[in-house]
């Protein structure tokens, strides 16, 4: 072990709080060195340090998160599901991502029956499990989180759509998310269209007109400026940091100066 960290760790044990995070400010900024050493003093019998060494790494595994959803803001065609679960933990930071993970795996379990490899199929089981469209005039940040979608079945067009996608493709059936007059829908490769907001009808491409297709990385940046927007909606801080960190990265933004007051401070 480095001697600088070694000495740092002793000093976890002051009494005196202001220390104590000048200590922790000082080890945050060797993180790569130390997340193995805080592993094995997490169950150590001494309280105080104890305490200290979670607190680290509960702001470790903030800044993880947030450098994955930035990431996967910010590369082309993202990961779908995995960039959703990473926002939805940006909005509900104590959850779990092998809960939501899990909530996912066992959404594809309870399709298997339906062999959803064409798109009627598909829409069935959509319909059985009981999705539906959440209104556009309800801005409502569950929405727009995985994991609450996945447990109550009710979501936002986009998101509903990135679910039944993942899902289709799974079984090997390559569906292209659209935009229709302000609607998203799927579109399968013979030109069949899947619109949710419609009670999962489907329709023939000639009937809808012009549409605007999204990719993987347009789908979630959207997601994740309307989690931007609710949380300067509710004057909350805290997303609108967080979020909006990760948002200002893709336009290679390191701080949220740009931002009006009293959110640049």
């Amino acid at each position: 072990m480095n001697k600088d960290i070694e000495d740092l760790l002793k000093l976890l044990d002051d009494d005196n709080q202001q220390s104590a995070s000048l200590v922790i400010a000082e080890l945050l900024k060797r993180e790569p060195e130390i997340d193995s050493i805080l592993q094995g003093l997490q169950e150590t019998e001494n309280p105080k340090i104890r305490k200290r060494v979670h607190q680290i790494q509960s702001i470790l595994t903030t800044r993880r998160r947030r450098r994955n959803l930035s990431r996967n803001l910010a590369i082309k065609n993202t990961e779908l599901i995995n960039g959703f679960v990473q926002l939805h933990m940006q909005w509900y930071d104590n959850d779990s991502e092998p809960a939501i993970s899990k909530l996912w795996t066992d959404f594809i379990k309870s399709s298997e029956k339906y062999h959803t490899d064409n798109i009627e199929r598909l829409a069935r089981f959509m319909r059985k499990v009981g999705f539906t469209v959440a209104s556009r005039d309800e801005m409502e940040p569950d929405h727009y989180c995985l994991g609450i979608v996945l447990e109550e079945f009710t979501g936002a067009d986009p998101l509903i759509c990135a679910v039944t996608r993942e899902l289709a493709a799974l079984r090997g059936l390559n569906l292209k998310i659209i935009q229709v007059m302000g609607d998203f829908a799927l579109m399968a490769p013979d030109g069949k269209i899947l619109i949710p907001k419609n009670g999962w009808k489907i329709a023939e491409a000639s009937s809808i007109g012009e549409f605007m297709e999204w990719d993987n990385t347009m789908l979630l940046r959207m997601a994740a400026s309307v989690l931007f927007l609710c949380a300067v909606n509710t004057d909350s801080f805290r997303y609108i940091h967080t979020i909006g960190s990760c948002l200002a990265k893709t336009a290679r933004k390191n701080t949220l100066e740009f931002l009006p007051y009293p959110y640049n401070s």
